[in-house]
């Protein structure tokens, strides 16, 4: 497990990288929670470093046909 964060650092014995290709490869699954506007970034480099399986949990995502962001509530 490599944890990520840009402030870098320790989480217990655990070194925290700064960013994605910061991390030792190979890389087999991601598991992401950044705001949507990051999103992208994150996938372009999950894909240069080989990356097979992303899970995002993320909120801001823009609905199609919308104009702002919605939750799904009975319209879904």
């Amino acid at each position: 497990m490599y944890p990520v964060n840009l402030k870098g650092g320790h989480i217990g014995k655990l070194r925290v990288y700064p960013g994605l290709k910061d991390v030792p490869r190979p890389l087999d699954y991601v598991v992401s929670c950044v705001p949507a506007q990051h999103t992208p970034a994150l996938v372009e480099d999950c894909l240069a470093a080989g990356v097979k399986v992303v899970q995002l949990y993320t909120a801001g995502l823009r609905r199609r046909g919308t104009a702002k962001g919605s939750s799904c509530r009975s319209s879904c």
